[in-house]
């Protein structure tokens, strides 16, 4: 029986995770589609060179020098990085001279990415299989990920470097010398519009905002406490009635929106211009850094919302209400439910608004352009002892030849 050693070389974090968790259904699905009864031994390995290269050709070349390491078949890399080349969303490469290829987690979107990783493992694995074997099935054999988009591969020449929008004019002149004599496949996600939605909430999938959420426990239980010392005054409680829905949704986006920026400004985490990076980049990173954050604090507004409302329920009976208030008769859940409100953007807005998160560290990491420049380290303090391990053992060698 034939084997075939598949390493899937992943970035830290993230990547990692998810793609342990799809590599035991893949031989068996391999096995039906190709037709044969080959054994299939997929392996996960983490390296930081693939976590920090933003360009194609360095993943592609990085994979191709694991694979040959671990003396596997085929390399498949999977990073959160984002590709983009003239404006055009790339979800992956395909490099079947070296039999490895590339998947960008971010292109794949939010939902269903358990499921889309798997397809397009599955997909780059027989691709390589079928174009070794001579497979004429190949010529038809499609990436399909999604019925709102579609996906169309382009021969990519190597002879110069390929296009990235997310590298420097300086990455863009040196190249790479091991991979100029051959060509890949690009995959590039359509239509244009759809593909940068499915990349920017893909990247802030992969920062996993929910995470984050008892980093902000100083700042709900400080709303939570100026909301409840503001329910000593008479004024939020008659407020409450005489605010429309609109007032109500207009409060609520002003307390989102200012921690978001509040939160942005304190921990500095705008990307600011810089030679290092290009516009593209800057904007994406920005873009989602800012999305994640939306997200953390809409949750955590509903978090104190509920904290809120339990102790409104238990806490306020209704001639308390009625005497705080202009109201007549028994009070309404509805009312309830405003006054909870009001009160819970309020907190955010008196409380919370200059409190930091509880780990600064933390919520940098969270971001792209922070997360990018600990791995470039990583990367580098990595490279730095494989080669002083490599020459130590070559020295011992020599002594012992000697």
């Amino acid at each position: 029986m034939t084997t075939f050693n598949v390493g899937i070389i992943a970035a830290p974090g993230f990547p990692e995770r998810l793609s342990n968790k799809v590599i035991e259904e893949l031989p068996t699905i391999l096995n039906r589609e190709l037709n044969t009864d080959a054994e299939w031994d997929f392996h996960v390995a983490v390296d930081p060179l693939i976590g920090s290269a933003e360009d194609v050709n360095k993943s592609l070349d990085a994979a191709q020098n694991v694979k040959q390491e671990h003396n596997w078949d085929y390399g498949i890399v999977v990073t959160d990085l984002p590709i983009v080349s003239n404006r055009r969303v790339i979800i992956g490469n395909l490099d079947e001279t070296h039999a490895t290829a590339l998947i960008s987690l971010p292109a794949l979107g939010w939902i269903g990415l358990r499921k889309k990783l798997k397809q397009s493992l599955l997909y780059f694995a027989e691709s390589i299989y079928r174009s070794q074997h001579d497979d004429e099935a190949n010529q038809q054999h499609k990436l399909n990920l999604s019925w709102i988009t579609r996906i169309k591969p382009e021969t990519a020449s190597l002879d110069q470097k390929q296009d990235n929008d997310m590298e420097t004019a300086t990455e863009q002149e040196d190249g790479d010398e091991t991979s100029k004599s051959h060509t890949t496949t690009r995959f590039i996600l359509k239509p244009l519009i759809i593909s940068w939605i499915f990349l920017l909430f893909g990247m802030t999938r992969a920062n996993e905002p929910w995470k984050e959420i008892p980093n902000f426990k100083k700042i709900i239980s400080l709303s939570f406490a100026t909301a409840t010392y503001l329910t000593i005054f008479s004024t939020p409680w008659q407020m409450s009635i005489e605010f429309s829905n609109l007032r109500f949704i207009l409060m609520t986006i002003l307390a989102v929106g200012g921690m978001a920026l509040w939160i942005m400004y304190a921990h500095r985490l705008w990307e600011p211009p810089s030679s290092l990076t290009t516009r593209t980049y800057r904007t994406v990173y920005n873009i989602t850094t800012v999305m994640t954050l939306l997200i953390i604090i809409a949750l955590s507004y509903v978090i104190l919302f509920v904290l809120l409302m339990v102790s409104v329920a238990l806490f306020v009976p209704n001639d308390l209400y009625n005497m705080m208030t202009s109201n007549q008769g028994i009070r309404t859940w509805g009312q309830f439910l405003y006054l909870t409100w009001f009160i819970t953007s309020l907190g955010f807005l008196a409380g919370a608004l200059g409190a930091s998160v509880e780990n600064e560290e933390k919520i940098r990491d969270m971001t792209y352009s922070y997360r990018q420049r600990a791995r470039y380290r990583e990367a580098k303090e990595w490279e730095s002892s494989k080669y002083y391990s490599s020459d130590s053992e070559k020295n011992i060698k020599e002594q012992k030849g000697g």
